[in-house]
């Protein structure tokens, strides 16, 4: 899974092993037409489209995170519709205090997968939002605009800490994504 397992760390991840991130993921909104069953409906402004499914999608959970373990997931969001949209944003709601740690990048094309969960941006890869506490980050964060007929690439990393407290390894976590434009 991660690196920087030490000796405090190994007894830290046997206790980890019941640590569960609970991704509520399916609990994504666009109000400008994210459609349930991701079904756009169109729109003069556009249409956005989020798929979070594969192998690596937010869809997807984890757990037996030991410190220093980085989770990444993807999420696709396509603008199907014939106009710009002028602010995508992504909130995150956090039930559960765990310790952990969010980033946000985006890729110019879709992330491509390399071992089990570590993800690798072919083309241009930017930071949205830098490493920060999960559960005392501020949201929502701007993605910025997505222009008509388009696609943005995003990656979310979870990150349990090597300085982790040992109280944060057993705790559940869930984390509700939603994704709004305008």
């Amino acid at each position: 899974m991660g690196q920087g397992r030490s000796q405090s760390g190994r007894r830290v991840r046997a206790v980890a092993r019941s640590l569960a991130i609970v991704a509520a993921l399916g609990v994504f909104y666009a109000a400008a037409a994210y459609a349930h069953g991701g079904l756009p409906k169109a729109g003069p402004a556009g249409s956005l489209h989020v798929s979070t499914s594969g192998t690596l999608g937010l869809e997807v959970g984890a757990a037996d995170l030991a410190p220093g373990d980085v989770v990444a997931r993807t999420a696709t969001l396509d603008n199907r519709g014939k106009g710009a949209l002028g602010a995508v944003s992504l909130a995150v709601r956090v039930t559960g205090g765990s310790g952990l740690e969010i980033r946000i990048d985006r890729c110019s094309t879709p992330w491509a997968a390399t071992t089990q969960d570590a993800l690798r941006c072919p083309g241009r890869a930017s930071e949205v939002v830098g490493w920060r506490p999960l559960a005392a980050s501020r949201s929502p964060w701007q993605l910025g605009s997505l222009p008509a007929k388009s696609s943005e690439y995003l990656r979310v990393s979870l990150q349990l800490p090597t300085d982790a407290p040992a109280g944060a390894a057993g705790r559940q976590t869930t984390i509700d994504y939603r994704l709004s434009a305008q």
